[in-house]
């Protein structure tokens, strides 16, 4: 389906008589790039609050991950665990 928009313009002529200039222009195409330009900023701003997630759930664990071979290497160094 094609999506057409008009322009329509009236002057007068002779008499009583009225002319009426009909512009029509096809905006189909500019209708669809538009949908595809709001559907890229729409991925584009999901990808950035993923990157942005990601990042956060990524900071504690690197201090986890840093933390943990120093402990377990004081926890060696101190000897076995009684039970």
């Amino acid at each position: 389906m094609r999506t057409l928009l008009w322009n329509l313009t009236y002057a007068p002529a002779r008499g009583d008589d009225v002319c009426v200039f009909a512009i029509g222009r096809d905006t189909t195409d500019e209708q669809a790039m538009l949908a595809r330009t709001q559907q890229q900023e729409k991925l584009a701003a999901i990808g950035t609050l993923a990157a942005g997630l990601a990042h956060e759930i990524r900071n504690p664990l690197n201090g986890a991950q840093l933390t943990s071979p120093t402990s377990r290497a004081r926890s060696r160094s101190r000897g076995p665990t009684p039970s």
